[in-house]
């Protein structure tokens, strides 16, 4: 999938996953904030596994993209790279910055809320890195399972009775079009998600609009 497409599967990845955490965890930090936290981070992440690019088509153009770009390159890799296309680097990636919030925070370096602010910073992005790999299953390409394994997986083959799959194609456009609307269906469910998920916060609200109507 392309850049722009990738960022539309990634804001609704980021609405649904969201709006799932909360059902079934109590966070510490306004809802909202999350949501505002968790958007940007998430377009952002999106567009990470794209680093194994040749640097002048890299989006992101920071140092620290720059320092793992020429990494990907020097060890071997190009686009499309088990580097950043490979859920198990994705996921051990993950758990590790996870260990190393929970260590910080065990030696009291940072304290509870910083805790909570950088686990919601990695949600976001990883939701997007996420979001990158499920969608690129969408693609004939595929996303490898295990980094040092060449075979692929996806959800689509390569073509049906002619009509390919692949990056570029009336398909991806399809899929560029379908996550538009899921994203305007996702982002108002989203926005309201506290009134119909918090107890509290619906009956205050039935409770004020009584009030100014009675």
């Amino acid at each position: 999938m392309g850049g722009a497409t990738h960022k539309r599967f990634a804001t609704f990845f980021a609405y649904l996953s969201l709006m799932l955490l909360n059902s079934f965890v109590t966070i510490g930090v306004n809802y909202y904030l999350q949501l505002i936290i968790v958007l940007p981070l998430a377009r952002s992440g999106t567009l990470f596994p794209d680093v194994d690019h040749i640097w002048k088509n890299v989006k992101d153009k920071t140092t620290l993209n720059w320092v793992i770009n020429k990494l990907i390159h020097i060890t071997g890799g190009t686009h499309r790279s088990r580097h950043t296309h490979s859920w198990d680097i994705c996921i051990l990636s993950n758990i590790a910055l996870s260990l190393l919030i929970n260590y910080l925070f065990k030696i009291n370096y940072i304290t509870e809320i910083d805790k909570q602010i950088s686990f919601i910073i990695l949600f976001g992005f990883y939701s997007g890195w996420v979001s990158h790999l499920l969608s690129d299953m969408l693609s004939s390409a595929g996303v490898y399972l295990f980094c040092w394994n060449k075979n692929t997986i996806k959800f689509v083959p390569k073509k049906i009775f002619g009509f390919s799959f692949s990056t570029g194609t009336a398909w991806e456009k399809f899929c560029y079009s379908v996550f538009g609307k899921l994203n305007f269906i996702f982002g108002l469910l989203a926005l309201f998600s506290p009134l119909y998920t918090n107890t509290d916060l619906r009956v205050y609200i039935i409770k004020w609009l009584t009030s100014i109507l009675v």
